[in-house]
């Protein structure tokens, strides 16, 4: 029952069966059976349910009235019947007969002017009906009307991106159609829009991605450089913005613009696109890019395979498997350049990204091969070793994995690599020291020690790690001391 339960209300509160206008102010219409309310205040509820396109809910709010009613008064009647009359007008443009839809809107709004709901029904048929210049005019004519009321909902905004579409001003077409998405939140809108842009997303996304290609890359060493994001703010969007990015000419830094463009460029897929994760992974690819300082490329790495292990788990997994393996070989192709950016040669950055989310035992043994080979190179052998290091720690072998991090440390030739291996050793020898804290009391500890530290090696061996971590651990000598003053 708590299952069932908890299924039902989650389906009941949430804002896809209320409605997203309603959601947060849900108050407003809650068991509307026990206010008390004067018929003029009764009449004007039903009136502002009409006139903010909630007319689904005026029709149940009449029903719940007609039940306490006697007799439904002639007003009432009125509004059901005229509601009855908009569904018909849906049902109408379902069956393709849309002249005929057209000319039922007319007659509601003769009794309910400037209703949005029957305004926007209005232009949705003048413009599928449309077929002579008189009739594209009389379409533009209503939407500049309606622009003119109502100059930021999404819904007009989409048809006006419509009408520059059609004159083949497709890139401000684009820029309208971004900022119609945002400024409304009908589904149906959101679709066409996805319908009408995607034909064009490989063209862009291919364009995008060469001029991120001409960024030369840079290794990042050490922390340092100013913050530098992706602009989020929203305000750059202007129509006609985007064409001004690629006419400009006489640049001082052609790739210092290329990518200024590649950035606005997937700015406006990611407002366009908001929900397709494979457009999200390809803006991260832009941030991996402008990204100056350490700090900068490990948030982006770590919220990248946060993304990554959770998109595995989605629903479009099962719907689509075809997508969602191409937004993980993107997110993938993002973490291979953070790791370039950070000193590992592109092969073993693109090794270290697969090794996300392989756990079939046969691609793992596929990708020890691959690695193992890198081993015979004396620039790669470190940066392979703490690869294999980490494949031979997912698969179990603690002992095999920590002797590729020893012999990787003592190799290392980057530092961020250096940095990596210390961290993964320093752990295990502080969490180790605060298990051993805190068993001594309670039990023999040979055993314990034995199973902790045999991965080290020899004592000979530890001492040795020991004196090369001294610089992390804080102390000259770099051994630890206890409260007994006891090494």
């Amino acid at each position: 029952l708590s299952d069932i339960f908890e299924e039902y209300f989650r389906v009941q509160l949430s804002a896809e069966y209320i409605g997203r206008e309603d959601f947060t102010n849900i108050y407003r219409f809650y068991h509307p059976v026990v206010l008390k309310l004067e018929e003029e205040e009764r009449q004007a509820a039903i009136m502002t349910l009409l006139y903010t396109e909630r007319i689904g809910k005026a029709d149940r709010l009449i029903k719940v009235w007609k039940l306490r009613m006697k007799k439904l008064p002639k007003v009432y009647r009125k509004w059901l019947e005229d509601i009855r009359l908009s569904r018909r007008c849906s049902d109408l443009e379902e069956q393709g007969q849309c002249h005929e839809a057209l000319s039922l809107i007319n007659r509601l709004l003769v009794d309910y002017p400037e209703c949005p709901s029957f305004m926007k029904f209005r232009l949705r048929m003048l413009f599928k009906t449309a077929q002579s210049d008189e009739d594209w005019q009389m379409a533009k004519d209503t939407l500049a009307g309606c622009l003119e009321k109502f100059p930021e909902d999404g819904y007009y905004l989409k048809y006006f991106g419509d009408l520059l579409f059609r004159e083949n001003r497709v890139r401000e077409a684009l820029s309208v159609y971004a900022y119609a998405r945002s400024r409304t939140k009908d589904g149906v809108i959101w679709m066409e829009i996805e319908k009408k842009v995607l034909p064009l997303l490989e063209e862009d996304l291919g364009l995008y991605r060469s001029l991120l290609e001409m960024e030369p890359m840079e290794i990042i060493q050490e922390e340092s450089g100013p913050e530098r994001s992706i602009d989020d703010s929203g305000s750059r969007l202007a129509f006609g913005e985007f064409e001004v990015l690629f006419d400009r000419e006489d640049l001082e830094n052609k790739a210092d613009q290329c990518m200024k463009d590649a950035e606005s460029l997937i700015w406006l897929w990611t407002r366009l696109l908001p929900e397709n994760r494979f457009v999200q992974s390809q803006a991260d690819l832009c941030k991996a890019y402008r990204a100056v300082s350490r700090k900068q490329l490990l948030s982006l790495a770590a919220s990248v395979e946060r993304n990554l292990r959770c998109g595995s788990r989605h629903v479009t997994s099962r719907i689509d498997p075809e997508a969602d393996c191409r937004t993980i070989d993107s997110a993938r192709d993002v973490l291979a350049v953070i790791w370039e950016r950070l000193g590992y040669s592109y092969p073993l950055a693109r090794l270290r990204a697969e090794l996300i989310l392989t756990d079939d035992a046969s691609d793992q043994e596929k990708i020890e091969e691959r690695l193992v080979r890198f081993l015979s190179h004396p620039k790669d052998h470190p940066a392979a070793g703490k690869l294999l290091g980490d494949l031979k720690l997912k698969q179990g072998f603690v002992k095999e994995a920590f002797g590729y991090y020893i012999e990787a440390l003592y190799a290392a030739d980057f530092p961020f690599l250096t940095m990596e291996l210390e961290n993964i050793l320093l752990e295990d020898l502080r969490q180790g020291e605060a298990r051993a804290r805190k068993l001594a009391p309670k039990q023999d500890m040979e055993a314990f020690l034995d199973g902790w530290l045999d991965k080290y090696g020899s004592l000979e061996d530890i001492q040795r790690l020991v004196h090369r971590l001294s610089g992390r651990l804080g102390t000259k000598e770099g051994i630890y001391t206890d409260r007994e003053g006891q090494g």
